[in-house]
């Protein structure tokens, strides 16, 4: 929260200024900066910023807190190499993310104040934004003392020590808690206080997301600590203590929650807490029942994940739904959990066909296991980013996109399990993350290969011929799918290419277009294919739907998933890369997507150059013009707030994103919600 040269007044009224135009001006990429400097002000708000070599000090599900493991600053006074005053940031994600504690990173994002927390924004800046540079080896900083006086909603230092890991009073014996609010527990929030004084400081723990730092179960009223460690941060208009986990940052011991449990065999199973247990208690197999009755013979604390206990069971019907209860178990600090506690999953290794088929799309699309955690295994059809699609076999509903991320290198044909929650993304079933649950697990490579499903254009049609009543296309939705004998057709007729990177198919140039090529997707993100309207291929890609629209997702291009058959005479582009044409004018996916209040366009340009950045509705007509005139060479980002150019708020639906560069453009989707 930026308060240093103006005051209160001025910050919130530049706040005020930018949420109402919707745009920050971006500024050039700043390499190799410092946090101190980020937090001081050096840089003006929307700067994307790169901070190199920092340690995570922190991670929770859409981001992590990241702190100088040195300081380093050419104004920075003497004192604060002590104090450690400014050296920390949060970095959002938006997502969930692979970073741990002791992890040095690299960072690259946009610098922004939240509702006056700062943070680096790595959605806004439109890259890949952050990298391991070694993992879980770094000596974390040392947690600075401090009274709680100096960095609660009075404190003179709270603003100087936000995003900080901090030591609250360390050296008193009258720490206590007490709920804050009295009587409802199940709040985020609840307050540490030093006893026969006024000082007090709130501390943040979400009761609702276990299984990631900065959650656990918040203590009973009255607990006596020694001392409370974590990071400082800005949040609903106070500062607030976050601490990290029960075992590292308090002055006194847990009890533990039940976070999540899941099938990790067809007899096997986890049941996960969100703080360490006693391995004693946690091996008593009574302490386990499950609502099917299904025995269980064993169970056994994991030797290294300490919040991890593993159950032997009775073989159950994979896919069969199932509840285990747990009563009895301690935490390793010597207090037993709650009453009984249960968590729902689905027993054994769940066919994905379970989970795609529907029988009648026309009437319900969605998948009946929508809600329910389970655990999956395929073998991977296609890589994209830290995500990936997992296919069992041939034919109909065998395929899933899958959003839980990987840990170390995936390649297509590997074998994978991972557990997650069944959801629905905008018609799309997927496969996410969901907190307490941790099981992604890479077998290996497969010995069978990946099986693609061979389909004719006029198999796939890429919209409904009448409506929505009409989905041909949903029994391979996720599954890797091969177009024989393609003919490439304007998008629009009249043009002479893709409209907004995609092709409409046909299987000979007479029929009307049937399926449909976008090169928005994986491996050629923000490219189009480089053909003429005639031309004709074999394609393969993932069928993914979006927009009410099916379309084939290739990973590789021409050579690889797109094998030209036929190229009309005079076809300028015949035998081009298309990831080298395209590589040069780098518009990013706008973030996030969909989106409400405001949404963030980046872009990087290689030289100087005549630039247009507009928006447009799905009939080609201007919205609003975001950029126009001469840019410099490198990240420039953009926000749009969905205020037309009249000024009034345009209608939810889908847009598009056009950038226009010396003679060139290309273009992107994006969708307004209400």
């Amino acid at each position: 929260m930026k308060l240093r040269f103006s005051g209160l007044i001025l910050a919130v009224a530049f706040v005020a200024v930018v949420l109402a135009s919707g745009v920050l001006a971006p500024t050039s990429a700043r390499a190799d900066v410092s946090i101190y400097d980020i937090q001081t002000g050096v840089y003006p708000e929307a700067t994307v910023v790169q901070c190199d070599s920092v340690v995570v000090t922190g991670s929770g599900m859409f981001g992590y807190f990241v702190q100088e493991p040195k300081l380093r600053s050419v104004a920075l006074p003497p004192e604060h190499f002590n104090t450690r005053k400014f050296s920390g940031i949060w970095v959002y994600t938006g997502t969930d993310h692979s970073m741990h504690k002791g992890d040095i990173v690299s960072i690259r994002g946009q610098y922004k104040e939240y509702y006056l927390s700062s943070e680096i924004d790595i959605p806004a800046a439109g890259v890949d934004g952050h990298q391991i540079l070694m993992s879980h080896v770094a000596t974390l900083p040392t947690a600075v003392s401090v009274n709680i006086s100096a960095v609660n909603d009075v404190g003179a230092d709270a603003e100087a020590y936000e995003g900080v890991l901090i030591d609250v009073d360390a050296s008193t014996t009258n720490l206590v808690s007490y709920p804050e609010y009295p009587g409802l527990s199940s709040k985020m929030y609840w307050t540490i206080g030093v006893v026969g004084t006024a000082d007090s400081l709130s501390v943040y723990h979400e009761n609702s997301k276990p299984g990631d730092d900065f959650s656990y179960g918040a203590p009973d009223a009255g607990t006596s600590f020694t001392h409370l460690r974590g990071i400082l941060q800005y949040t609903r208009d106070r500062y607030r203590l976050a601490p990290r986990s029960c075992e590292e940052d308090f002055g006194a011991p847990c009890k533990p929650r039940l976070a999540g449990a899941y099938a990790t065999g067809s007899g096997t199973m986890n049941v996960q807490f969100d703080t360490n247990v006693d391995p004693v208690t946690a091996a008593v197999t009574t302490n386990y029942t499950l609502t099917s009755s299904a025995q269980v013979y064993a169970a056994q604390r994991d030797p290294v994940l300490l919040n991890t206990v593993h159950l032997i069971v009775d073989a159950i019907t994979p896919g069969a739904a199932e509840v285990v209860n747990v009563h009895g178990v301690y935490s390793t600090g010597g207090l037993m959990m709650d009453g009984y506690q249960s968590m729902a999953f689905r027993a054994g290794i769940t066919p994905i066909y379970n989970i795609q088929f529907v029988a009648n799309p026309a009437v319900k699309d969605s998948s009946l296991l929508v809600g329910n955690v389970v655990t999956v295994e395929g073998r991977v059809a296609a890589v994209e980013g830290n995500y990936y699609y997992l296919q069992e076999g041939s034919g109909g509903w065998k395929g899933l996109y899958c959003r839980v991320a990987k840990t170390g290198p995936l390649l297509v044909g590997d074998r994978v399990q991972c557990s997650g929650e069944v959801t629905e993304y905008f018609g799309m079933t997927e496969l996410v993350f969901k907190p307490g649950i941790d099981n992604y697990r890479n077998l290996g490579t497969d010995p069978g290969a990946v099986v693609v499903n061979i389909r004719t254009p006029a198999a796939l049609h890429y919209r409904d011929p009448v409506g929505l009543t009409y989905k041909s296309a949903e029994s391979l939705e996720g599954c890797l799918v091969q177009l024989l004998n393609a003919t490439f057709r304007d998008s629009i007729p009249g043009t002479p290419g893709p409209y907004f990177t995609e092709w409409l198919l046909a299987s000979t140039p007479a029929t009307a277009d049937t399926a449909m090529l976008d090169m928005t997707g994986m491996t050629l993100a923000g490219g189009s294919y480089d053909a003429c309207p005639g031309n004709r291929a074999n394609l393969t890609g993932i069928l993914f739907y979006a927009y009410d629209k099916y379309r084939i997702y290739p990973r590789t291009g021409r050579g690889g998933d797109i094998v030209e058959l036929y190229a009309v005479d005079g076809c300028p582009t015949t035998g081009v890369d298309p990831v080298s044409r395209s590589a040069a004018l780098d518009l990013r996916q706008n973030r996030p997507n969909p989106f409400g209040l405001e949404t963030s366009i980046g872009f990087a340009l290689p030289a100087a150059s005549q630039v247009r950045l507009e928006v447009i509705d799905v009939s080609g007509r201007l919205v609003k013009v975001l950029a126009a005139g001469p840019l410099g060479s490198g990240e420039h980002i953009y926000q749009w707030n969905g205020i037309t150019a009249a000024g009034q708020h345009a209608a939810a639906g889908t847009y598009f994103y056009r950038l226009r560069c010396d003679g060139r453009e290309t273009s992107r989707r994006m969708v307004l919600l209400p």
